[in-house]
């Protein structure tokens, strides 16, 4: 009986411990978001654990650093085109949607870029980041890069998330600025405040999930 007594003590200790890691991640956005009008960080994202091209196929971000080759796109050429990154950020974000393509999720933040023939889209249009966004819209048609072909793959659904998350980008590369994250040509992320941002070996952002 005292075996079972401190067993369950201890499991509900270590429950406890995860519930305040998620509540201080969650404080700590909450205060940044009253304190400035923004996010922790206000640069455009994933959630960790996504999978980026690389030329030796699709890597989770988190194993990626400065340094390491990635798949890029060119616009003016139309051509992919192998770089590497030379800067990653690691913040806290909410306004997190997972975006649904025919088998394929992606968990972003609301203003996130997306390229597609030529025009740039993400949950909300934005100004943010160098280009306008216009609105992604169900029904929209897009150019993913899955096993080296260029496939079209149609946006099923939307889903917000009201939840602060640790996010991840890559956010400058040695030429162009479009990688392909789960697939999905995206923008890389442009320096702004509130974020950690890192030109050392570091973890960095894209992955593919199947529903």
């Amino acid at each position: 009986m005292l075996f079972i007594f401190i067993l369950t003590s201890l499991l509900s200790i270590r429950s406890d411990d995860s519930g305040s890691d998620a509540l201080r991640l969650e404080t700590r956005c909450e205060t940044s978001v009253a304190k400035t009008g923004y996010d922790v960080g206000e640069k455009q994202s994933f959630s960790a654990n996504m999978l980026v091209a690389t030329p030796e196929g699709n890597k989770p971000i988190e194993q990626l650093a400065v340094g390491a080759a990635v798949l890029s796109f060119n616009p003016e050429t139309g051509q992919i085109e192998t770089t590497t990154i030379e800067a990653v950020t690691t913040q806290h974000r909410h306004n997190m949607y997972e975006l649904y393509f025919e088998g394929i999720k992606i968990k972003v933040t609301e203003d996130q870029p997306f390229y597609s023939q030529g025009k740039y889209y993400s949950v909300v249009k934005n100004k943010k980041h160098g280009v306008s966004t216009k609105a992604l819209s169900i029904g929209q048609v897009f150019d993913f890069l899955i096993n080296d072909d260029m496939v079209k793959v149609t946006l099923k659904q939307i889903r917000p998330f009201n939840t602060c998350e640790n996010t991840v980008t890559i956010t400058k590369l040695a030429k162009n600025n479009l990688y392909f994250a789960n697939g999905a040509c995206v923008l890389t992320g442009t320096s702004s405040a509130g974020e950690e941002e890192s030109h050392h070996p570091a973890g960095v952002n894209t992955l593919l999930q199947n529903e």
